[in-house]
């Protein structure tokens, strides 16, 4: 029979809010790396900012590359997919911050300016080498 080891997630929800929408993703950390070897640094342009691509060393890291890489897509599966208009370009994770907050802009501004909340995220590498367990959470205040 199949046995894991049990993972502590560490999912820092601030106080005083709930989780109002999830989205979880697993990356591929040595899938992914072969896709940005073969397409070069167009792959981690398109999908990061400058701070995120400095974070993963412009893909270099594939444990750093795979974390943020499931995050984006964590938050596009917490929105519901991504509109019409929408790029990866459009979740921003705030990689010099210990909780990973993330901001939605361009086609993405639509769904955060509807829905009051603030986004965290995380991940965690699984015990199998080179799998990375990503979440996005959305979180609003706490009803009394």
């Amino acid at each position: 029979m199949w046995q894991s080891e049990p993972i502590d997630l560490l999912i820092d929800i601030p106080a005083g809010r709930r989780v109002c929408a999830a989205g979880v993703d697993l990356c591929d950390a040595p899938k992914l790396a072969r896709a940005v070897a073969r397409t070069g640094p167009g792959l981690v342009r398109r999908v990061f900012d400058e701070r995120e691509q400095a974070a993963c060393a412009d893909g270099a890291d594939p444990a750093a590359t795979a974390l943020l890489f499931g995050i984006k897509e964590s938050v596009i599966k917490l929105v519901g997919g991504l509109p019409a208009g929408g790029a990866f370009h459009d979740i921003r994770i705030g990689v010099d911050e210990p909780a990973l907050p993330v901001t939605l802009t361009g086609g993405l501004a639509g769904w955060a300016a509807a829905h009051p909340a603030g986004i965290v995220a995380g991940g965690r590498p699984l015990p199998d080498p080179g799998v990375v367990l990503c979440w996005a959470l959305a979180t609003e205040e706490a009803a009394c």
